[in-house]
């Protein structure tokens, strides 16, 4: 490949030698018969032009309508078209390249996929047309054949049959005839293309020049005005490819901070960066985590929400974590919503490109197994990755807090805080079968294997069937209410409450209520007013919607029943006793009970008065995120949460037993049609 300046030079050098063929051959510069001038300037002149400077680098559809309409007109205005089937042929061929080549325009995008079929015909045309069409195919057609026409093989048609054969080896073999000149590009860093503006400081767009040299995410490349050598110019890597009609785009994120004197207009392939510019990849953090690039930080960005721009070639998905460098601080991100937009690139060309939130986790706390928010934000532009931090955990968790699962595709831990998840209550929302009692009966499990009392309300008796042994051997059943006191005095630290299938919905809410009235008392006589968090007892309302339902589902006596509940819940904190609500009904619960609830785990909802309850806890931004969790995955937010923000987590998967239910539990059971299927 030629630089511009060797480019005009081999121009120049065979117009002249064109000019002094002509004078040889006609006695004349410039040739005046009607043959002469079409292989003269039809000929001669535009195989020149279009081998070294209109269509030196590639031939688009519109060079192929240049071309064709200017030979079929020459030929018309020098009256050769009767003379012969030769030049009607080749009339008529200009005639159809130029309707292929109009075809190929007007179909479109010859690279994008929204209509398949009408792509692959334009790319199809566009091919045709512009291999055919290119001034040195077409316009060596008309040079031969017109001094075939007026010379035929005569000794004097030499001159013009050498001089086309030299053009021709000038242009198929420049880089054999440069080498042996010496003015060839270094064959370490092959020309790539141009410069066409900078997106930002260290982000520019170039244009592809040559479809000789493979592209591919990571080559690194010169950023140059001349043929640099590799400690010359800035490097910049290539993080992105972009078709656009016949034209290849390519989006360089600069590796350096070099600045050339001129703006820099050319970009070179490096071969083997490895190995030739080693010294200057050195710890570059851009280089050597080049793999993990997944995009660039856009605009409308904040702190705690990153806007991201993600290169064509990523893959990312709900809940993954990426990381940003603020300053020299390395700060993840958890992903939480995408949507697809278009931008104008160049002269009108729109590409479509993925935008990203992530919020912000913050900053990884190895000691304490959490992350740590953090008070600024990258700079526009600069590039985001996937996770570069490994969570390493040289700390064991304090003994009130339990890792409830991990973060989805990778090894950080989500911990949970046991006292807080008590004493300041907590919910667990999501549809039926999405594994609400499952991830009750582990908080359940770890509550117990610290000493804490729980007493669980089940109207269908799903927990005794799920609990693994060691908890089996810790029940207490409580038949009646009146029970619940010598549960609160044995050694035993699991009470099974489950209600009759005969009682009403007054029944119910009444025994509710009781046994929240009986612990409070039982809890103040015998521990006293606690002046910390220490959680003493747990009380699991399973299908709290049916236990302590919303006033408008209910009747009067039954809603003051819940009022007396709401009651005692909000000054049972101070008892250390707290609540865990689980339910699909968020409607259908008491409001004045749910919103005291300050953690919430929730799994896939759907319904608006659950996803308006979450948007008070997290921001309405975050809502979107519900209905893209997967099997076991939920959002958790709240005081028990190590994690300030929150977190789409993916929980510890538990093998639990099925067992059957005997005789008498059966009749005693409610029924079990919203039993909380398995993962």
């Amino acid at each position: 490949m030629m630089t511009k300046g060797v480019r005009l030079a081999f121009f120049v050098f065979s117009l002249v030698l064109l000019l002094g063929v002509s004078y040889l051959t006609t006695g004349s510069l410039i040739p005046m018969g009607k043959s002469d001038i079409i292989w003269f300037s039809m000929g001669g002149l535009m195989i020149l032009l279009g081998s070294f400077l209109v269509e030196y680098f590639y031939t688009s559809p519109g060079d192929v309508l240049v071309n064709t309409s200017a030979l079929a007109l020459s030929i018309f205005l020098n009256g050769l078209f009767p003379t012969g089937w030769h030049w009607q042929s080749i009339v008529i061929g200009s005639a159809i390249l130029f309707l292929l080549a109009t075809l190929s325009i007007l179909l479109g995008e010859p690279y994008e996929e929204k209509n398949a079929t009408l792509q692959y015909v334009a790319r199809i045309f566009m091919k045709v047309s512009t291999k055919i069409g290119r001034s040195t195919v077409l316009f060596s057609i008309a040079f031969l054949l017109a001094v075939n026409t007026v010379y035929g093989f005569e000794k004097s048609s030499i001159p013009l049959y050498g001089f086309w054969v030299l053009v021709t080896l000038l242009r198929t073999f420049p880089k054999e005839i440069l080498d042996v000149l010496k003015l060839g590009q270094p064959s370490g860093t092959p020309l790539l293309g141009r410069v066409l503006f900078h997106h930002a400081p260290k982000v520019l767009f170039g244009e592809v020049l040559t479809e000789k040299e493979r592209l591919s995410f990571g080559d690194v490349v010169i950023i140059s005005n001349d043929y640099p050598s590799m400690d010359d110019g800035q490097l910049g890597l290539i993080i992105e490819i972009i078709s656009l009609r016949n034209r290849r785009l390519v989006r360089i994120y600069r590796l350096d901070d070099r600045e050339d004197q001129s703006t820099p207009a050319k970009f070179f392939k490096i071969k083997n960066p490895s190995e030739t510019v080693s010294d200057r990849l050195m710890g570059n953090l851009i280089w050597e985590n080049r793999d993990k690039i997944v995009g660039l930080l856009d605009k409308g960005s904040m702190i705690g929400l990153l806007k991201v721009e993600v290169l064509n070639h990523v893959e990312l998905e709900t809940g993954v974590l990426v990381e940003a460098k603020v300053g020299d601080t390395n700060v993840i991100y958890q992903v939480t919503n995408a949507t697809i937009w278009a931008e104008s690139i160049i002269e009108g060309n729109k590409v479509d490109y993925k935008l990203a939130e992530a919020q912000q986790l913050g900053v990884w706390d190895s000691k304490n197994l959490s992350f740590n928010s953090y008070g600024w934000l990258p700079e526009e532009n600069s590039l985001i990755f996937k996770t570069l931090t490994e969570p390493i955990t040289h700390a064991k968790p304090e003994k009130m807090v339990h890792i409830v699962g991990k973060i989805p595709k990778s090894s950080f831990p989500v911990c949970i805080d046991l006292q807080k998840l008590v004493v300041l209550h907590t919910a667990i929302l999501g549809t039926t079968g999405s594994g609400k009692t499952y991830l009750a009966l582990e908080l359940i499990e770890e509550l117990i294997k610290r000493n804490v009392k729980v007493i669980c309300v089940d109207r269908a008796g799903e927990y005794r069937r799920r609990l693994r042994d060691e908890a089996l051997d810790n029940i207490f059943e409580i038949e009646t209410t009146d029970q619940v006191t010598n549960f609160l005095q044995s050694d035993k630290l699991l009470g099974l409450y489950e209600f009759a299938a005969c009682q009403t919905d007054v029944d119910v809410a009444n025994s509710v209520a009781t046994i929240m009235e009986t612990v409070s008392r039982w809890c103040e006589d015998n521990h006293g007013v606690l002046d910390f968090n220490e959680a003493k007892l747990c009380v699991v309302l399973e299908e709290a919607h049916n236990l302590i339902p919303e006033y408008m589902f209910t009747t009067k006596d039954t809603s003051d029943i819940v009022n007396r509940v709401s009651r005692d819940i909000f000054q049972c904190r101070k008892l250390g006793i707290g609540v865990v609500l689980v339910t699909q009904r968020t409607a259908n619960v008491s409001k004045s009970i749910l919103t005291q609830c300050n953690t919430i785990f929730s799994f896939s909802v759907y319904d608006n008065t659950s996803l308006d309850l979450l948007a008070n806890y997290m921001g309405s931004h975050f809502t979107t995120v519900f209905s893209n969790l997967k099997k076991r995955q939920i959002v958790l937010v709240g005081s028990a949460s190590l994690i300030d923000r929150p977190v789409i987590l993916e929980l510890t998967e538990i093998k639990r037993p099925l067992r059957e239910l005997t005789a008498g539990e059966e009749e005693s059971g409610a029924n079990t049609q919203e039993e909380d299927l398995p993962f």
